[in-house]
């Protein structure tokens, strides 16, 4: 059987053994409550996904992708047309960014990256070039509701999300 947002609410209904409005409005908390648990506490649930692009001349800020929870790698291509020797950009602490690369003007190779509030990465030192970059990240998984009935975890670890929701009530 299949688990979707319908069938979740259901059965978290069933377990709960009540049927009054106040706890039946509160089960949309509790998904996502337990979906932001499971995110948390496990290092790759199935959601590594990759981004593929080009650094832009004279830009250092780049934003997150949607969805993004954790960085695992950024690297950057160089060597003649194809581009297939690939530099590791390293994550640093913004702090060592703006003390290592204190003006952002000045261009060259990117050796390091942070975060940048939480919808962007800092490259250090700003690229000069329109280098190929691709980053690995975890995502969150789309999150439940009667719109998106189904998600990663709904189609690969029902149990684990319905296991969740019963150790949060």
């Amino acid at each position: 059987m299949v688990m979707t947002y319908n069938s979740l609410v259901e059965q978290i209904t069933n377990y709960l053994n009540r049927t009054d409005t106040s706890t039946i409005n509160e089960i949309p908390k509790f998904i996502y409550q337990a979906e932001q648990k499971i995110c948390r506490e496990t290092k790759n649930i199935g959601l590594e996904q990759y981004v593929v692009s080009n650094f832009i001349p004279g830009t250092s800020v780049y934003p997150k992708p949607g969805r993004w929870r954790r960085n695992i790698t950024l690297n950057y291509g160089t060597g003649g047309g194809q581009n297939n020797f690939r530099n590791q950009i390293y994550l640093r602490k913004y702090e060592y960014i703006r003390s290592y690369w204190p003006d952002s003007t000045i261009l060259g190779p990117p050796l390091y990256y942070s975060d940048y509030a939480y919808t962007n990465f800092l490259v250090a030192p700003t690229p000069d070039q329109a280098y190929p970059f691709e980053l690995a990240y975890l995502e969150l998984p789309a999150l439940l509701t009667a719109a998106q009935q189904t998600n990663w975890i709904t189609n690969y670890a029902p149990d684990l999300l319905f296991y969740m929701l019963r150790i949060l009530n």
